[in-house]
């Protein structure tokens, strides 16, 4: 069966909402980040990259570059609150 490259877009974006959506689902009823919800969320934005690479356009890149780098910033943004906390607490 041979696919266009809008089909196969379509197949790679709906692959990614339906495993986001999983991903939202476990996250919202286990209560906590597990690494199952880690998989699936690092799984969605692996087929977003891979929507990206079928649709070659640049606001579709921004946007998967975001998304992408959303886990990175978060973390970041943790620390570095955490370190203030600490700066400020400690006198």
């Amino acid at each position: 069966m041979v696919q266009s490259t809008k089909q196969r877009e379509n197949v790679a974006l709906l692959t990614a909402a339906i495993v986001g959506l999983v991903a939202l689902l476990c996250w919202r009823f286990a209560g906590q980040a597990t690494v199952l919800v880690a998989v699936l969320r690092w799984t969605a934005l692996a087929a977003l990259v891979v929507y990206g690479c079928f649709r070659r356009t640049l606001t579709a890149w921004i946007f998967i570059a975001m998304l992408v780098a959303l886990p990175f910033m978060a973390e970041a943004l943790h620390n570095n609150f955490l370190r203030l906390a600490a700066h400020i607490t400690s006198g």
